[in-house]
């Protein structure tokens, strides 16, 4: 199966100064690749490299067969889905308005999240946590994404909202699309994610099949407390 995102000797970072280095990544459909590392390691800055929302300083990203394109705006009409850990919402909007705005049907979006649907007349700043990120998640997968990038999903939520969310994603991934989840809450995201990979210091330290790496913590304690020579 031809891959949906490939990255060859990605260096990415601002300002001209290169915060990770030369990273090779391949997600084909059906995918899920969890990026994983300590603060610091330069998980966001790959994610938005290869969302095309920073530019590359060398190497190069493919979507779909072709080059990113440097405009966000344009891989998002090409089926690109990016969730920021802002949670990709408008604040001052209902969650009826926020759905409306999205490239999907509305209705999708609340088969996913049930819970969204007592709440669409409630403006999206007023919702908890848990709920701006079914939101925001929810407006992507309603537009049937083909690569879906996702930062920090878990980020201060409990662990009853990560699972559903992070059963939503599987389901994407189970019906085509490709994901790359940028994680913290290591231990969740292997469970659903094929393959993982470990950047430390702006460099991958290691990648490996997710079930198996969930099953080797002495490995994945080196890449956390380890720095690169």
């Amino acid at each position: 199966m031809a891959a949906v995102l490939t990255a060859q000797k990605m260096s990415v970072g601002y300002s001209g100064v290169p915060v990770v280095r030369e990273i090779d990544l391949e997600v084909k459909a059906g995918e899920v690749v969890a990026v994983l590392g300590p603060n610091g390691a330069g998980k966001t800055t790959t994610l938005l490299g290869l969302a095309g929302a920073l530019p590359l300083i060398g190497g190069s990203v493919d979507f779909l067969g072709e080059p990113l394109s440097g405009k966000l705006v344009r891989n998002v009409r090409r089926g690109l889905g990016l969730l920021t850990d802002d949670r990709a919402i408008f604040r001052d909007l209902t969650v009826a308005q926020n759905l409306a705005l999205g490239r999907g049907c509305a209705g999708d979006a609340l088969v996913a999240f049930p819970a969204l649907a007592r709440l669409q007349n409630r403006k999206a700043g007023l919702l908890s946590g848990g709920e701006q990120q079914m939101l925001g998640l929810g407006r992507i997968i309603a537009a049937q994404p083909k690569l879906l990038l996702a930062d920090e999903l878990s980020l201060g939520l409990a662990p009853v909202v990560v699972k559903s969310l992070l059963t939503e994603v599987r389901r994407l991934a189970d019906e085509g699309a490709a994901v790359v989840l940028v994680e913290q809450h290591v231990r969740m995201v292997l469970d659903i994610a094929d393959r993982a990979v470990v950047l430390n210091r702006g460099t991958v330290a290691f990648t490996g099949d997710a079930a198996e790496l969930a099953h080797d913590e002495e490995r994945l304690s080196r890449a956390y407390l380890s720095t690169p020579a």
